[in-house]
């Protein structure tokens, strides 16, 4: 992640600047192209994804709505 936009459902969710992305709903995104992680990323308005980040120091889940 370079950097969440203002406003947005993953600002909200609390991602920040140079958070790596490590699953997406609990299926690892090694191997995975840009186009496939933002695939994953994108659903229907209202639906959630929860995100597993790779932060210096720690994992931690975020859930994104």
């Amino acid at each position: 992640m370079v950097q969440p936009i203002d406003g947005t459902p993953g600002m909200q969710a609390g991602i920040k600047a140079d958070d790596i992305i490590i699953a997406i709903d609990d299926k690892p995104t090694a191997g995975l192209s840009l186009d496939d992680i933002q695939k994953k990323l994108r659903g229907p308005e209202g639906s959630a994804v929860k995100l597993t980040l790779s932060r210096p120091g720690e994992t931690c889940c975020r859930t994104v709505r």
